[in-house]
């Protein structure tokens, strides 16, 4: 299992772990395999997996340095393994969508030491960035399609796609833009609420012509297969309702894609009913209706 090194001011480190819930950045330098990225920006990351004693840790790469990248990368993410106790649940399940031609970020074990102390076993997640995009989305001859609109899903409570109304507000607060923040919220948000509300307001036997303009309902419902397959209580079909994806808005297109995310609670066990949690979801019940 490869090494990676941080190395942070001790006073630094002391404080991110006993402030393990702010998002403060401090500075540090990074070592893989014999290379190293200097004045790089880390902090604490997670939301039930956050620790103090084995904090989960985002690492930016140009938080201080404009422009530098590290191996191709703008950023990382070091994820404590802290919700999976056998530490493979995580790595295992994105690369089984991987293989499946599901949008997911590459992800590999590391032995992570901090001012050479070891803290422990780390999965190193590839950020969802333009540059995945680019890579999982492909060119269209000379240009990347990764300009499109961008959302990372917060959790907020047991929401199972019901319309929300016609305020995008609701929708504001659940996915957060990581492209184009600057646009107007009618921009980033109404297609949205659009494809939320037509998807509840359209009997069964039409939602596939209704929203088929936007969302690739092929590739969704490969996602949702692969989730059960793993028996991943805490995707989009959770047990307490939506969670762990991020919404990518096909750039120039009104059409949304699902790429997959946090996969630390699949395997939840061998008799995993394929339904088990579907149970209100109005996207999921409606489009399980069509037979094809």
């Amino acid at each position: 299992m490869p090494r990676l090194d941080l190395w942070v001011n001790t006073a630094d480190w002391n404080k991110l772990g006993t402030e393990f819930q702010i998002n403060t950045y401090y500075p540090a330098d990074l070592s893989w395999n014999g290379e190293t990225a200097r004045n790089v920006g880390i902090r604490s990351r997670g939301r039930g997996s956050r620790s103090g004693s084995k904090p989960g840790l985002r690492v930016d790469f140009n938080r201080y340095a404009s422009g530098q990248r590290f191996l191709g990368l703008k950023s990382l993410v070091l994820d404590n393994l802290t919700q999976d106790p056998s530490g493979i649940h995580e790595t295992v399940a994105m690369a089984l969508h991987a293989r499946l031609g599901i949008p997911a970020p590459r992800e590999i074990h590391t032995r992570l030491y901090v001012n050479n102390e070891y803290q422990g076993v780390y999965a190193i997640i590839e950020s969802i960035d333009k540059d995945l995009l680019a890579r999982v989305f492909g060119a269209i001859g000379d240009d990347h399609q990764n300009d499109g609109y961008l959302f990372e899903f917060k959790y907020q409570d047991d929401w199972r796609f019901a319309n929300l109304g016609s305020s995008l507000e609701p929708y504001k607060i659940r996915f957060e833009a990581r492209t184009h923040e600057s646009t107007s919220d009618e921009d980033k948000y109404r297609p949205i609420e659009t494809l939320v509300r037509l998807t509840n307001d359209t009997p069964a036997e039409r939602i596939t012509d209704t929203i088929g303009g936007l969302l690739d309902i092929p590739a969704f419902i490969r996602f949702v297969a692969a989730q059960a397959f793993l028996a991943e209580t805490d995707g989009f079909v959770g047990a307490y309702g939506i969670n762990n994806f991020y919404l990518y808005r096909l750039e120039n297109q009104n059409v949304h894609a699902v790429i997959a995310w946090d996969a630390d609670n699949a395997f939840w066990g061998p008799e995993f009913s394929l339904d088990l949690t579907w149970a209100g979801n109005v996207l999921i019940d409606k489009l399980m209706s069509v037979p094809e």
